[in-house]
């Protein structure tokens, strides 16, 4: 009997995007991007260890509505289809 290593091949991935924010309280804003979720390409193994990818919203001086372009969180190996997001931010009334 011969023993074959099987080895996990490239593969794709839709995931989510996922908002963080810092430097203030998100509940008092609406926070939309212009992308809800990513394609994801590489390794097998990797893509299954990935529930989302991250994009982190600085609400810092935020008072009025406006726009942050957000770099996301991109594991090492994988490739995206985008590497930044268009973050909307607006703060309720």
């Amino acid at each position: 009997m011969v023993n074959i290593p099987i080895k996990a091949g490239t593969g794709n991935k839709d995931v989510p995007i996922k908002i963080e924010s810092k430097n203030g309280d998100a509940s008092q804003f609406d926070i939309t991007a212009d992308i809800n979720s990513l394609k994801l390409s590489g390794d097998a193994e990797k893509l299954a260890k990935i529930s989302n990818v991250t994009a982190t919203v600085d609400l810092s001086n935020v008072t009025q509505t406006s726009q942050q372009t957000v770099d996301l969180v991109i594991p090492d190996g994988i490739t995206a289809d985008h590497e930044t997001v268009q973050i909307t931010i607006e703060p309720k009334q």
